[in-house]
């Protein structure tokens, strides 16, 4: 048993979407699995197999296993179509930006005129409590506090307001931050991926996907984590001989 754990955590480092791919019935990591078999090129065939169909000998889940020689291909295929299509390519990350609700405009003409209202009523306060020295004992004074009071709580309702909106501008400035820093991981993994080993595949891929999920027909792409998580169309399960070792 811890031989073939060591062998697994050898084997793990090769393959381009370990630690990425997971089994759309049970949710567990699909791990590769070697078989004894070639392709044309030479190249050694490997499937990922869900973890949990492997613990439970398919007792537990009957995820079909992909072919992952196949699959890696693929997913780094479609994500380098991202940065060869602009129009999809714009249309696709604009999908990861959190972007506020109306429209940036609207916010920044609310913030000016809020601005402009509160000096103003700190002015007003300014001058009722000039006029509440000159005021005290009469049967003015109630009266002017009230206003200070009204206009106090005007002025605490308008700054809670105006750090809404600034917080608001503040996530959109970011949002485009991250659009930007996104096209530019998209751009790069496209023009050097092709030239990088399996592990620096790896690398990359982690830094641009957040989580493969395998139905046993489709596989649907994940790109980055947060709130803005974007994902790519699923795409068919790759057309080979189906065994157990090899679907």
């Amino acid at each position: 048993a811890n031989q073939r754990k060591r062998r697994r955590g050898r084997y793990n480092s090769k393959y381009a979407l370990t630690e990425r791919l997971v089994c759309g019935d049970c949710g567990d990591y699909m791990r590769p699995k070697l078989t004894n078999r070639h392709a044309a090129n030479g190249e050694l065939i490997y499937t990922y197999m869900c973890s949990t169909k492997e613990r439970s000998q398919s007792s537990r889940c009957q995820m079909k296993n992909a072919n992952g020689n196949t699959l890696d291909a693929k997913v780094i295929s479609e994500i380098k179509k991202l940065s060869e299509d602009r129009s999809f390519f714009a249309d696709f990350l604009a999908q990861t930006k959190k972007a506020i609700s109306g429209n940036r405009e609207g916010y920044d003409a609310e913030l000016l005129t809020l601005k402009e209202k509160l000096a103003e009523n700190e002015s007003s306060i300014k001058a009722l409590v000039s006029s509440l020295t000159k005021s005290a004992g009469t049967s003015a004074e109630p009266y002017i506090m009230e206003q200070i009071q009204e206009l106090h709580q005007t002025g605490e309702d308008m700054k809670n307001r105006l750090a809404e909106l600034e917080t608001l501008t503040e996530h959109q400035r970011f949002a485009d931050q991250e659009f930007a820093f996104s096209c530019q991981m998209i751009e790069s993994f496209a023009a050097n991926v092709d030239d990088c080993t399996v592990e620096e595949k790896r690398r990359l891929l982690r830094a641009i996907v957040k989580k493969v999920v395998w139905d046993g027909e489709n596989a649907w792409v994940y790109l980055f984590a947060g709130d803005g998580e974007a994902d790519l169309p699923p795409f068919d399960a790759p057309e080979v001989p189906l065994r157990e070792d090899s679907e």
